[in-house]
């Protein structure tokens, strides 16, 4: 959902102009299991949270909790759909600098 001075939270961002822009790139099952993966362990952690407020700390902290949670694989997923978002983001000028471009497996 686009603020009043005009920042976006990344629920609205990866609804609207990431998914968008890949889905098309996914065969339908695949769809289904990147879709659930990106909702579970991003969307819902960061629903409402302004592209703008995040910064490398934040999404290391979260990749390390996940890291404690779930299999290597699917960390080394999640990390990869997180960096692929950040950099879309920059691509369309939403951010000025990718926080998620250093962010490392734990």
């Amino acid at each position: 959902m686009w603020s009043q001075n005009g920042s976006v939270t990344f629920e609205w961002f990866v609804n609207n102009r990431y998914l968008p822009l890949k889905e098309g790139d996914w065969r339908e099952e695949t769809a289904k299991i990147k879709k659930y993966m990106i909702q579970a362990d991003l969307v819902d952690a960061f629903r409402d949270y302004r592209l703008e407020n995040f910064d490398k700390v934040i999404l290391q902290a979260h990749l390390n909790k996940l890291a404690k949670l779930h299999s290597r694989d699917r960390v080394l997923q999640i990390r990869s759909y997180m960096r692929a978002i950040f950099a879309e983001a920059v691509d369309q000028a939403f951010l000025p600098k990718d926080p998620a471009r250093l962010v490392k497996v734990p």
